[in-house]
């Protein structure tokens, strides 16, 4: 979804350069950007309510499995931050605002 959502954001930002279309339809478009955006954000947020679950079980029940699951949703969280990090940075920087 992210990189479908960065070209996209390319697109748009292309069409309105060349004056195809108004800044009104572009932001219109862009909105689309903008929900999944916030649905990745909950999504985020679901996967970090998830990972301090797991903490507090693990800490209570020590278990390499859980360790390992622990630490590859951490990966998850990471990759997805600096994925959704990279899709806000280019959204901001669009010359449709």
């Amino acid at each position: 979804m992210i990189a479908q959502d960065l070209r996209k954001i390319e697109a748009i930002d292309q069409a309105y350069k060349a004056n195809r279309v108004s800044l009104a339809q572009a932001q219109q478009d862009l909105q689309s950007v903008d929900d999944n955006k916030g649905v990745l954000e909950k999504a985020l947020a679901g996967m970090k309510e998830k990972e301090q679950s797991w903490r507090q079980v693990a800490a209570a029940n020590p278990s390499p499995a859980l360790d390992q699951e622990i630490r590859q949703l951490q990966g998850n969280i990471a990759a997805l931050e600096q994925e959704l990090g990279t899709l806000v940075e280019r959204r901001n920087v669009s010359a449709v605002g």
